[in-house]
């Protein structure tokens, strides 16, 4: 690949000053430095376009299960975050003392079966049937609040 960079450096760079030096303005000389220029640049592809294997793509690694899943892992994980920051600035906790578990998370609803809180430091002080019934009451999904000591 560098070889195919350095020739066509090359041959643009010696085009260039054939056309500079010119005297004419005739239109066939500029025509023909341009062939010379398009045939150099495109003669390699054509090589490359014609030993390019269709069969080397893998296209399962996109649409296959394994995709679904990553998804799916990474959508819990930021529900999970979503609802820390959610229950955080509702009650005026530091997001620190708040730890979140969906159960059953669903990236199609984006909604959990069960939702553990578990609070601890300061966030231990606040109303957790507040947080269960905040929590609940946006469609989130079930709620259990534990103070974890």
């Amino acid at each position: 690949m560098s070889a195919y960079l350095a020739v066509l450096v090359t041959v643009s760079a010696l085009v260039t000053l054939g056309t500079a030096l010119l005297y004419r303005e005739d239109g066939a000389e500029r025509m023909a430095f341009l062939l010379l220029l398009l045939y150099v640049s495109a003669v390699p592809l054509i090589g490359a376009v014609r030993d390019f294997d269709i069969s080397a793509l893998d296209f399962d690694a996109v649409t296959g299960e394994g995709y679904y899943d990553a998804s799916a892992t990474v959508g819990c994980d930021a529900f999970e975050a979503g609802v820390r920051a959610f229950i955080a600035e509702e009650f005026s906790l530091d997001v620190a003392d708040i730890s979140v578990e969906a159960c059953g998370f669903s990236p199609e609803t984006v909604s959990a079966e069960l939702i553990r809180v578990t609070l601890s430091g300061r966030a231990r002080l606040a109303d957790r049937h507040a947080i269960k019934e905040k929590i609940e009451k946006n469609a989130l999904g079930g709620c259990e609040v534990k103070i974890a000591i």
